[in-house]
């Protein structure tokens, strides 16, 4: 139970650390989460920090959020996406396009390779392969982000509260 404790008191402070309205860091989180699961390696915390300032949100709850997909969670999430994107489209999933995406994602968990082999090997991947990642990735972004957004403004009003307790004086100060 220990390492429960620990990982809820870190959860505790880092979101008693964002300072911003709990909407505004629910808003960044959801707009993080779905772009994680857009298939533009190397420049999805780009693309959520500038979502974030367009839509005023909270650009570190954004950039954080973007994390879901990382160097281990990508394989199993871009192929999903991937066969998802196939589906939604209507195409036959040639299996050269299926061997080629789990290359390039093999590629981006090495330390070996650096972002212009990633690169290279996503151009390699075709049209259609992008085109199936970017359909898969767009659905399962929406959902992803819209089951984010309402349990990280509930975590943000509950830490809100907590943080009020914890420092009444700066709470007085912001209103």
């Amino acid at each position: 139970m220990k390492l429960d404790r620990t990982w809820r008191s870190r959860l505790k402070r880092a979101m008693v650390s964002l300072r911003n309205s709990p909407e505004a860091i629910a808003r960044g989180a959801a707009l993080g989460v779905f772009t994680a699961f857009l298939p533009i390696f190397g420049f999805q915390m780009i693309l959520a920090a500038l979502l974030a300032t367009f839509l005023k949100a909270n650009r570190p709850a954004a950039l954080l959020a973007t994390w879901v997909s990382n160097p281990f969670t990508m394989p199993p999430i871009f192929l999903f996406t991937y066969r998802l994107g196939v589906a939604l489209t209507g195409g036959a999933a040639p299996e050269r396009y299926a061997f080629r995406l789990a290359s390039a994602l093999r590629a981006l968990t090495t330390p070996a390779s650096g972002i212009g082999e990633v690169l290279h090997r996503v151009a390699w991947l075709g049209g259609h392969a992008m085109a199936c990642l970017f359909a898969g990735g767009l659905l399962v972004g929406l959902v992803a982000a819209a089951v984010s957004y309402p349990v990280i403004l509930w975590l943000g009003r509950r830490f809100g509260k907590f943080r009020e307790r914890a420092h009444p004086i700066r709470a007085r100060i912001r209103q």
